[in-house]
């Protein structure tokens, strides 16, 4: 167990995530964590810490990083404190997944029936066909610099540009007539967007690959100056009516899509 401690300051006017998180909860009325009698318990934390002039008093992660240690009863605050480079209370044990399975059967049922009833469904469908107008479909992909929208504002992170490009096969490219660096035009029944091309052995022919977690405006908080955007958001391709039937998301690496050169006058 170790404690974290900020490593920096956060710039003027800008929220911690817990105080967001907190602040939210308090202007809709929505109890905090979902439990009824929080919310009173903050504000009246908050009413102290200014009274008192104490801002430790104030509710914060602190509160719940003193209550968990609290409630767990294996090790106490001040060891905690005391041993800022970590602090090991128990020897790693091995042996006792079994016993807190919350199965009857103390089994792992990795076969569900919902999931075995899907799973059949797809196997007897045909595979689907590119319908008219969008002969390629949209896949999704990471990128080794990114976590999801994380890191993407870092320049040091990416060797090449802050962005991400559309991966096509070379033969779709030959039939497209497109090479490597020119801008597309990508668009399906849902929306569209403008990227640029790089040819790659990665997609099989018919699929095409777009990373996601770019697209987003990155906003100045301090000095107001024009929000940044680096790469394209795929999102805006993707439909929220065909769902998932189990994870209830939308279909994100499935989507039917038509590429064409954009001619630079």
């Amino acid at each position: 167990m170790q404690y974290g401690r900020r490593a920096v300051e956060p710039p003027p006017g800008v929220h911690l995530e817990w105080r967001f998180w907190t602040d939210l909860a308090l202007a809709m009325g929505a109890p905090m964590f979902g439990v009824r009698g929080v919310n009173p318990g903050i504000k009246a934390s908050r009413w102290a810490a200014r009274v008192l002039r104490r801002p430790g008093l104030a509710f914060g992660p602190h509160w719940l990083d003193r209550l968990m240690v609290a409630a767990g009863r294996r090790v106490r605050w001040r060891d905690i404190m005391a041993h800022p480079h970590g602090l090991v209370y128990a020897d790693k044990e091995y042996g006792r997944f079994a016993e807190h399975l919350l199965t009857e059967d103390k089994r792992v049922h990795a076969a569900p029936p919902e999931f075995v009833a899907e799973a059949r469904r797809l196997l007897g469908t045909t595979h689907p066909e590119a319908p008219p107008g969008f002969p390629y479909q949209l896949s999704n992909k990471r990128s080794r610099h990114s976590m999801n929208s994380w890191l993407n504002e870092l320049p040091g992170l990416h060797p090449g540009r802050r962005s991400n490009d559309l991966e096509v096969h070379p033969k779709d490219a030959a039939e497209l007539g497109v090479v490597d660096g020119d801008r597309v035009r990508v668009w399906s029944a849902h929306g569209s967007l403008e990227t640029t091309v790089v040819l790659s052995d990665a997609p099989r022919r018919g699929v095409i690959l777009l990373a996601h977690g770019w697209g987003s405006r990155i906003f100045d908080p301090r000095g107001g100056e024009a929000p940044e955007s680096h790469g394209v958001n795929r999102n805006l391709l993707v439909g929220g009516q065909d769902v998932d039937p189990l994870a209830q998301t939308p279909a994100l690496s499935s989507t039917w899509v038509a590429v064409e050169r954009i001619t630079l006058t």
